[in-house]
């Protein structure tokens, strides 16, 4: 089990042929400690122009951004599966419709949460992957696997502020 951001069908194939051939994966939302709140684990960027570079360059980063977005359709067989901010004018196209669990890849960006900023991220990312396992593997509580998890990752962010 892994938790991390959509893998192209490419890659799976390159790192596991037989499950990629039997199609023995599928992306699921990562849990939260809201129903129906997961975490995201899409990362972002925004594009920018610097108010303070010259006219010409920032005339030429605007042509750019217009380029890079006139054809989502376009864009998302170059870039899938990762998803756009843009809602309309590229989901329910066909191409796009075809691409295996598009729709769940849509809905995690859709009804997500960012990641929590943490200085102790390792130890909150260790206690999610634990407490998934518990409640995937063996069916274990949802709310007490969540909250052990929740106190462990307090007991981290306590040790890191002693020190």
């Amino acid at each position: 089990m892994f938790f991390c951001h959509a893998l192209p069908t490419s890659l799976v194939k390159a790192e596991n042929p037989p499950m990629a051939a039997d199609n023995y994966f599928r992306p699921v939302q990562y849990p939260g400690v809201q129903s129906g709140k997961g975490f995201s684990t899409t990362y972002g960027f925004n594009l920018v122009i610097n108010a303070k570079a010259s006219v010409e360059k920032q005339e030429a980063l605007h042509d750019l951004y217009k380029f890079m977005m006139s054809d989502l359709v376009d864009a998302w067989k170059d870039a899938a599966p990762f998803t756009f901010a843009k809602k309309t004018g590229w989901a329910d196209n066909p191409e796009v419709q075809k691409f295996p669990y598009v729709n769940e890849i849509i809905r995690a960006k859709d009804e997500g949460v960012f990641l929590p900023r943490s200085l102790v991220f390792n130890e909150l990312a260790d206690s999610m992957h634990r407490a998934v396992q518990k409640v995937m593997l063996s069916k274990a509580d949802i709310k007490k696997t969540l909250d052990e998890a929740a106190a462990e990752v307090d007991r981290a962010t306590a040790a890191y502020k002693k020190a």
